[in-house]
């Protein structure tokens, strides 16, 4: 039985607010770390993104967040502690504003549309090759596998018909039911 979608609604409730405080709670790493952690989101940032723009935005709040724990380390004074603390703290919350949509974004990456063409021809000369195994009355009729006496594009598969224009060139018959590739020339 389905379910409505009042109910979906409801259910991808908790979901959402649950990925909400992750976030939240992601970009305060800064600032409840006392800016020991202020790379952190940037750091996450950049092995998403994998620019030179996060590298360098990583590299510069992890020379703050070091310079905070040896300052502190150090045993300085507030006021000289106070700044890269400040400092690490507003920057790590910065990056993780901005790099918010890099990290949790959920999308899937776009395919190129040549792969994309590439993998449904595969897929579908899978297919032919299943229908040749199981089903050679059925291919026969299709005219894929085997050569189909009753066409002139005998032998083609059903993504590659320009490969036979009955002019005699050889023509390309894909994988026979022994599972060898056949090929042809019009007599």
């Amino acid at each position: 039985m389905g379910s409505s979608p009042e109910e979906e609604d409801t259910a991808g409730v908790p979901a959402k607010a649950g990925r909400a405080i992750v976030q939240g709670l992601w970009m305060l790493i800064p600032v409840l770390s006392l800016s020991f952690l202020a790379f952190v989101p940037a750091a996450q940032t950049y092995w998403r993104a994998r620019t030179v723009g996060w590298l360098l935005t990583a590299a510069s709040l992890a020379l703050i967040s070091a310079t905070t724990i040896v300052l502190t380390a150090a045993d300085f004074d507030g006021s000289v502690l106070g700044t890269p603390a400040i400092l690490g703290a507003a920057g790590g919350v910065a990056a993780a504003a901005a790099g918010r949509k890099i990290v949790f974004d959920r999308r899937k990456p776009q395919v190129d549309p040549a792969v994309k063409r590439v993998l449904e021809d595969r897929e579908r000369r899978r297919q032919a090759r299943r229908i040749v195994e199981r089903d050679p009355a059925m291919a026969l009729e299709l005219g894929i596998g085997l050569a189909d006496q009753r066409t002139p594009l005998f032998g083609r598969w059903p993504d590659r018909p320009e490969q036979c224009h009955g002019c005699g060139h050889r023509a390309y018959s894909g994988v026979a039911a022994g599972g060898r590739r056949d090929v042809r020339r019009r007599a």
